[in-house]
């Protein structure tokens, strides 16, 4: 008798470990997927500030769309295009300053952006820094 109840509660033991298990690959396949969603929900928005601030490009509603390319940089700060692009539009401003660090910034994330070392050498020159705009240039060229 004793062995029987001790082979039950080996099987009830063995059974909550087995649910205890499953429970967890749940717990983990409901995390990845909420995961997924929230980068899923990222990606939409980030897609939709770049989109609205276009339009605002195209109205020339340039304070607006920089507000739209700030937070799609938010939404995501490692895609180099978002800091290009808000540099070419405070260089419309004639922020040049700005302009200059969100193409360094978009260089950083990607080293062979040739576009960013165009419009950064432009930027340079219209703050009079021809050296910089030079070198920029020949950066330009040799990724051409």
């Amino acid at each position: 008798m004793e062995a029987m109840v001790f082979i039950c509660m080996v099987c009830i033991w063995s059974l909550g470990w087995q649910v205890s298990r499953i429970q967890k690959t749940v717990d983990q396949i409901l995390e990845n997927q909420n995961a997924g969603d929230e980068n899923q929900n990222a990606d939409n928005a980030y897609s939709t500030c770049r989109a609205r601030a276009r339009k605002h490009l195209g109205r020339g509603q340039l304070s607006e769309a920089v507000l739209d390319l700030t937070e799609a940089i938010r939404l995501k700060p490692d895609h180099a295009e978002a800091y290009n692009q808000r540099g070419l539009v405070y260089r419309r401003l004639e922020k040049y300053a700005e302009a200059i660090e969100d193409y360094t910034e978009a260089i950083r994330i990607v080293p062979d952006f040739r576009d960013a070392y165009v419009n950064r050498g432009t930027a340079y020159e219209k703050q009079g820094d021809q050296a910089k705009a030079d070198a920029d240039d020949a950066r330009a060229k040799e990724l051409a």
